[in-house]
């Protein structure tokens, strides 16, 4: 079944920050080497990504 629920990845630029804003939450990225990483649990851009995805389209989704 489809929903309206959306993913939204921003840049915050003044913060030197992605954001992405999702149905399980908000999450603030601070850039780590090359990895962007959440400022509060530490799991990567990508991670918490694909478990947004997933968990919105009921089905597994992978971006790498």
């Amino acid at each position: 079944m489809r929903t309206a629920a959306k993913i939204i990845i921003n840049r915050q630029e003044p913060l030197h920050q992605v954001w992405l804003a999702a149905k399980q939450g908000g999450y603030h990225f601070d850039l780590k080497g090359d990895e962007w990483v959440c400022d509060r649990s530490g799991e990567t851009f990508w991670d918490l990504l694909e478990q947004a995805a997933t968990a919105q389209a009921g089905e597994t989704v992978s971006f790498r």
